[in-house]
């Protein structure tokens, strides 16, 4: 199963390529390995944009790229069933967004305004309290034992 779809994949990436060019084709491989990334910087755009303090396309932009310049190397794992990043438009669906890691947030005050940074920042532990909250419910879920069946 899994070659059927590495191979269908394979194919699908051939025909876009030829379709687009190399060129374009580059910068939709690049579009998809981003997804998360943009998703992360899409939410704070929407938070600073409350707070009164918009981000400019050119800093998005920015921060896209140095989120995706400094992933963990969990999160940068491939699924071999889809042989695409986790994350991507077709790996897994990862709504969250992307990590944030603490050089990112350094890197990022060279194009964010320290407010921003301070949101970005606040996302950050958000993500990282939700991440914590979801291992405690996987670890709790494993440790629940179905009830053994009755004995005639």
């Amino acid at each position: 199963m899994r070659s059927l779809v590495q191979n269908a994949n394979t194919e699908l990436d051939r025909q876009i390529e030829s379709t687009l060019g190399a060129a374009a084709y580059a910068q939709y491989q690049n579009y998809e390995l981003t997804e998360p990334q943009r998703a992360t910087v899409e939410r704070l755009q929407q938070r600073l944009s409350y707070a009164g303090e918009p981000m400019t396309p050119q800093q998005a932009t920015n921060l896209v790229g140095i989120l995706s310049q400094n992933v963990p190397p969990a999160s940068a794992a491939t699924d071999p069933a889809l042989g695409r990043p986790r994350g991507g438009a077709f790996g897994n669906n990862n709504s969250s967004g992307a990590a944030i890691t603490p050089q990112a947030i350094a890197q990022s005050r060279a194009v964010l305004s320290p407010n921003q940074v301070n949101t970005l920042i606040a996302l950050q532990q958000e993500k990282d309290a939700q991440a914590q909250l979801a291992r405690k419910l996987r670890l709790n879920m494993s440790a629940v034992r179905m009830p053994a069946s009755p004995r005639n």
